[in-house]
């Protein structure tokens, strides 16, 4: 389950030096201030300056694809309800039923 008032992105942090990729989750209106401080830092794996923003996805979407993958459903509450609100509140707009069996 998935509030739709969630406001986090998934960015995807590339060097054009080496094959170094690293994947931050931050809210929307940080990614332009994320995107200036990576000028002129250095690649942790090669110590070029050459660190770049690649990608930047919306966190619903990242988590419904990844739901896609191994065939969960998924289920997004409008923060206009009660329960999309409640789910936001509690739990930051993010919850999940795991499937498992008990044994009796």
């Amino acid at each position: 389950m998935l509030s739709e008032d969630i406001e986090l992105v998934r960015v995807t942090v590339k060097c054009t030096s080496c094959d170094y990729t690293k994947q931050e989750t931050m809210k929307n209106r940080e990614v332009l201030e994320f995107k200036q401080s990576l000028n002129g830092k250095p690649c942790p794996k090669c110590n070029v300056p050459s660190l770049f923003v690649a990608n930047v996805k919306e966190l619903i979407d990242e988590l419904a694809d990844l739901a896609e993958e191994t065939g969960a459903d998924v289920e997004i509450l409008s923060g206009e309800t009660e329960e999309g609100q409640m789910l936001k509140k509690s739990f930051g707009g993010i919850a999940a039923i795991l499937r498992y069996k008990t044994s009796n």
